[in-house]
C-alpha cells in the first residue's frame, strides 16, 4: 500500500478512508461481540468512504468543457 499511496498522492483521501474502513471493520468483526460505539463507528467510516466514491463519480459524470 506505502509504493500505491507513494506514486499516486492524488488519491491520498481515498487511499486514507480505505485504510480506517478496512481497521474499523477488522475492530468490529474480530471480537466475540459487536458493541455499539464500535458499530457506530464503522457505520460513520462506512459512510464518509461512500461519500467519497460519490463525490468521485460526481465528478467523473460531469460534462468536460474542453474541445
Amino acid at each position: 500500500t506505502m509504493n500505491y499511496k507513494i506514486k499516486h498522492v492524488e488519491d491520498e483521501a481515498l487511499i486514507s478512508q480505505i485504510d480506517e474502513y478496512l481497521d474499523d471493520t477488522f475492530m468490529l468483526f474480530s471480537n466475540y461481540g459487536v458493541n455499539s460505539p464500535d458499530l457506530q463507528r464503522w457505520q460513520r467510516s462506512a459512510k464518509r468512504l461512500f461519500n467519497l466514491f460519490t463525490e468521485e463519480c460526481a465528478f467523473l459524470q460531469q460534462p468536460s468543457h474542453s474541445l
